[in-house]
């Protein structure tokens, strides 16, 4: 029998890629009092890791390794976040259940959801910006692209459909966890702080405001107008230069930086159009239409109408 570890394990995230975790991992790094992101030293190792093997070549954040070598806190609030964990979560489970016996009643889940269309074009666009997609949307959904890539063992992250398909993987979290909290990114973009209050209950920790972790919009506007050209020019070579800023600018600082180059930059790196409201709707009926209503018969919530009505 496989001896089990207990560890400190209290809240996991289940979230697909580009479904709002960059608003999780940003509140809760300002917070770092409270909470301990669980992580290895390259911040790649993640629960939902196993001893399979994927084609090395056509890897984007999965790495090889232990579980053991995650670092846990016993003073702090241990949570831990992969897109892998919603694309994986029966590993992710298994490997839960290896190191906290009684993970179904001591550890929470918190699941993040996005419009299945909005998302999966999000998520492409987002491989084509870092260079890790050469196909335009079309192409790299296409039945024999994809199945191709799944017999090679590519990385489940290019699965972009997979991704974006809720209900199966909604239902096997639920029945895993006695604590399950949704989330909506629909909700996030409405109202930040509402979202982070319910969070904050859900996992008994004080709440702080979403505002409250970052910079003021006064100091916003002049770090904008003083880093302009540095924004421009450390977007334009991070690739052939190695730029380190630990020390020197604040981490609030950084994550200014890096999404203001991002945004500078977004429409010269993107060579697809944006996809109006109506073609996402349509994205939705022609994949996801069945998905998102066998999941609204699951969880009652009327976002999710919104997404396949027009």
């Amino acid at each position: 029998m496989k001896k089990i570890v207990k560890k400190n394990v209290n809240c996991i995230v289940f979230s697909p890629l580009k479904s709002g975790i960059s608003y999780i991992e940003k509140y809760f790094n300002y917070r770092k009092n409270i909470v301990n992101f669980i992580e290895d030293k390259s911040g790649l190792l993640n629960f939902a890791n196993s001893d399979e093997e994927f084609n090395q070549e056509n890897q984007i954040f999965r790495v090889k390794g232990s579980i053991s070598k995650l670092k846990f806190s016993k003073s702090k609030l241990n949570i831990h976040y992969s897109p892998y964990n919603f694309s994986l979560p029966q590993q992710t489970v298994e490997n839960i259940k290896n190191i906290n016996a009684d993970y179904k009643q001591s550890v929470k889940a918190i699941i993040l959801l996005r419009n299945p269309g909005e998302r999966i074009l999000e998520h492409h666009e987002f491989f084509r910006r870092n260079n890790w997609e050469r196909y335009f949307f079309r192409d790299a959904v296409s039945t024999d692209n994809a199945a191709n890539r799944i017999n090679n063992k590519w990385d489940p992250l290019y699965n972009y459909i997979d991704c974006s398909l809720y209900y199966e993987k909604v239902c096997y979290i639920m029945e895993n966890f006695d604590n399950v909290k949704i989330i909506y990114y629909d909700e996030i973009q409405v109202n930040k702080d509402k979202v982070f209050e319910n969070i904050c209950d859900f996992l008994n920790i004080k709440y702080k405001s979403y505002a409250e972790c970052f910079i003021c919009k006064k100091v916003n506007k002049f770090f904008d107008r003083i880093f302009l050209p540095f924004y421009k020019f450390f977007f334009k070579h991070s690739e052939k230069i190695k730029f380190h800023t630990d020390g020197f600018f604040s981490e609030k600082t950084k994550i200014n930086m890096l999404e203001n180059s991002k945004k500078l930059y977004r429409n010269k790196i993107l060579e697809e159009k944006h996809f109006s409201k109506d073609e996402i709707i349509n994205i939705n009926y022609l994949f996801f239409h069945d998905d998102i209503l066998n999941l609204y018969d699951k969880i009652n919530n009327p976002i999710l109408i919104k997404w396949i009505r027009k």
